[in-house]
């Protein structure tokens, strides 16, 4: 019950301030495309306020139309992203992601975890994001990721 009312606070904020939140994402993308990647606190302050406006924009997607939409985001931010933090943020949008975007999450994970190379810290955040998806099958999908 408070996994479900979180996650219905989450979108009513995001379709409340829907524009401001894109409007917020597009001036931080802008302002870290093409620039070398930073590690000072005004860089990774920016990246997280980026990765939190992503997940609030991915949260809207009730209709096939904002599925695509949000799928389409998180695929351009996981393919645009110059450091583990950005693919993570890209990647825990992407795993809730079904009807849709379904295609799109299955391809960025099988993406991932090819470009893991076997790596066993990158692969644990691979099988977290996955576990910690917010899908109707998940115990299912978990259970797929074993064998």
């Amino acid at each position: 019950a408070i996994h479900k009312a979180r996650g219905d606070v989450k979108k009513s904020l995001a379709r409340e301030f829907q524009a401001d939140l894109i409007k917020r994402y597009e001036k931080l993308t802008d302002s870290m495309s093409g620039g070398e990647f930073k590690v000072d606190a005004t860089s990774i302050g920016s990246r997280r306020l980026r990765n939190v406006c992503l997940d609030y924009l991915c949260s809207i997607r009730e209709t096939p139309e904002e599925q695509m939409v949000a799928a389409d985001l998180a695929k351009q931010h996981y393919e645009t992203a110059n450091c583990m933090t950005d693919k993570v943020a890209s990647l825990s949008c992407l795993a809730s992601m079904d009807g849709e975007g379904a295609s799109v999450r299955d391809k960025i994970m099988e993406r991932f975890y090819r470009e893991a190379n076997g790596d066993a810290l990158v692969l644990n955040k691979w099988f977290t994001i996955q576990a910690l998806a917010d899908l109707p099958d998940i115990l299912d999908r978990v259970k797929a990721l074993k064998e």
